[in-house]
């Protein structure tokens, strides 16, 4: 999400797709997991849940500040263009 914004690395767009990618998606499908192997209804999965929540948000914070300082220290990182024998191309 955040190499579809493009340079510079916004920190408030990070933490966003970091909320998106890393709590709802995962929460998603980690509640639906729960409920069908445990036998739970989808709200009491969701309310089990709810302590691993804080722990998440530390980590989306801290995730954001890290790929800021990897973006400063190489800027274009996800933007530079590699030669063509580079890529990774399978070869039969």
């Amino acid at each position: 999400m955040s190499a579809r914004v493009g340079p510079p690395y916004l920190l408030a767009w990070g933490v966003v797709s970091n909320v998106i990618g890393g709590i709802l998606v995962v929460y998603a499908g980690g509640i639906l997991g729960m409920a069908i192997v445990l036998d739970l209804s989808i709200g009491t999965a969701f309310v089990t849940n709810w302590v691993y929540l804080p722990g998440d948000l530390v980590k989306v914070v801290v995730a954001a500040f890290v790929a800021k300082g990897v973006h400063a220290a190489y800027p274009g990182l996800l933007w530079r263009e590699r030669p063509v024998e580079s890529r990774d191309v399978a070869t039969v």
